[in-house]
């Protein structure tokens, strides 16, 4: 009988490295009530020559993947406080989850995806992330596009920041991904 359920248990994790799941929500966001100034920290477009930097804020070996989401025309905004990286977000002009999966869903026009954001530790929960949030939309606005993002489904974190500052979710969408790369997107639902 233990034969059986190991051999179950092994057929199980094959199929899901064969095909896998995902929801997640897609947002347009909004800064509301983010107004406040943090006295310290700057927001600011990042360069090439911030990676290094970056990556050792993480976890070194994501330098490889920075670096592609660069070469993909990425745009990454970095927030600083006294010189010192402390947080940062990504953004594509095309809805592409993370561009080492090579998924691509076009957004509407004038409008630009949010994705891979992240504030260290020691500065979460005083409300960096709305700060942040703020000073990247102004940047947008300044150049006339929206800013959407996305969320997973059980990441309720997340979704409770995004809905905190203001932005409205748009799309519940099916991430349905065969052999560890995503390559399919299915709209589920509208809001």
């Amino acid at each position: 009988m233990n034969i059986i359920f190991a051999i179950l248990k092994r057929i199980k994790s094959i199929i899901n490295k064969l095909v896998s799941f995902k929801l997640c929500y897609i947002y347009l966001d909004s800064a509301i009530g983010t107004e406040k100034d943090f006295e310290g920290f700057k927001v600011a477009p990042g360069r090439k020559d911030d990676l290094k930097r970056l990556a050792s804020l993480v976890d070194d070996k994501k330098y490889c993947i920075f670096e592609k989401r660069m070469e993909y025309k990425n745009q990454l905004y970095l927030l600083e406080y006294k010189g010192e990286i402390v947080g940062y977000r990504w953004l594509s002009k095309d809805l592409i989850i993370y561009p080492e999966t090579k998924i691509v869903k076009y957004l509407p026009r004038n409008t630009v995806y949010a994705y891979d954001a992240f504030i260290s530790p020691q500065f979460r929960g005083k409300g960096l992330f709305g700060f942040f949030t703020s000073k990247i939309m102004d940047d947008c606005i300044e150049n006339g596009v929206k800013l959407g993002s996305y969320s997973d489904f059980s990441n309720k974190s997340a979704q409770r920041a995004k809905e905190k500052q203001g932005s409205r979710k748009e799309s519940l969408i099916l991430l349905i991904k065969f052999f560890d790369r995503w390559e399919f997107i299915k709209h589920v639902k509208s809001y």
